[in-house]
């Protein structure tokens, strides 16, 4: 398994949430066997007094031999929706990626 570094923006430390973010990343091994490492940050913007419901952002990026794959940051309301949202973005950018190279 490669390294993954979890950065949580206002958001309390969860082991449950660390280990869902660590199976996701598991996943991707699957499209790239030598992925190097994987950098997830997760935010959700303090509230203000204008916006009390806040969204949640994922930024997820890979490194793998031939560069790095990265996204735009994903945001939706539900945190998992969130992450489902920022893995299948990642998945496709890591695909396209590799499709490159060959």
């Amino acid at each position: 398994m490669f390294p993954t570094q979890i950065t949580l923006r206002n958001l309390p430390p969860s082991p449950a949430l660390s280990g869902r973010v660590r199976e996701l990343c598991e996943k991707l091994t699957h499209l790239h066997p030598r992925i190097l490492n994987c950098r997830v940050a997760i935010e959700q913007p303090r509230p203000t007094r204008r916006a009390a419901m806040t969204a949640y952002y994922v930024d997820v990026h890979l490194r793998i031999p031939s560069g790095e794959v990265g996204m735009e940051p994903q945001a939706d309301a539900d945190l998992d929706a969130a992450l489902r949202k920022a893995f299948l973005l990642i998945r496709r950018e890591l695909r396209a990626a590799v499709t490159a190279v060959r």
